[in-house]
């Protein structure tokens, strides 16, 4: 089935005709309910026919729930995986260097513009191309280009990258050498 499938109009059959269904209500659960209806953005008709269908198609409810209840566990193993992930950061950058937190520099004196720029330690130069390491995602890229890669797809700096994950960098530089020197 396409994705524009999902969106295209019903031809009207007899069966797809619209019927009206009148009930009354109290004024304070009119108000109510009506209020509800327009902080979600929906009508009148789409809400009560949400409702009519969430009440015969009783077995989908419950499928609902088993699928967020699904849903739930497997965020929360997301969120520890992230949270162990940054733990070992945290603990690394602690254990490397005590007195320096991510993302400051060991001197905060020399935030000057005499501050010196950051080299990347593991580059291999191919013909006009230089290519480094991303230890992250475990790719190459050109060297102009690593920067925007690490700002956009891991929002760290380049210096920042290498500081946190020296030993894959290191690891993946010695293998691509290893490469070059079996040639």
């Amino acid at each position: 089935m396409g994705y524009l499938e999902d969106y295209a109009k019903k031809k009207k059959t007899k069966e797809n005709k619209s019927k009206n269904l009148n009930a009354r209500v109290t004024p304070r659960l009119y108000n109510q309910f009506m209020k509800y209806i327009h902080e979600l953005g929906l009508s009148v008709t789409e809400s009560i026919t949400i409702m009519i269908e969430r009440e015969l198609l009783g077995n989908s409810s419950e499928s609902y729930q088993a699928e967020i209840e699904a849903l739930k566990y497997e965020i929360a193993a997301l969120k520890e995986k992230l949270s162990k992930a940054e733990e070992k950061i945290m603990v690394r950058n602690i254990t490397e260097n005590p007195t320096k937190q991510l993302g400051q520099s060991e001197n905060p004196k020399k935030e000057s513009s005499k501050s010196k720029r950051f080299r990347y330690p593991y580059k291999i130069t191919e013909g006009k191309i230089t290519i480094v390491p991303c230890p992250i995602c475990e790719k190459w890229f050109d060297l102009k280009n690593f920067s925007r890669h690490a700002k956009e797809d891991h929002h760290a700096t380049t210096q920042l990258i290498y500081e946190n994950c020296p030993d894959m960098a290191r690891k993946m530089y010695e293998k691509k050498m290893n490469e070059e020197d079996a040639r």
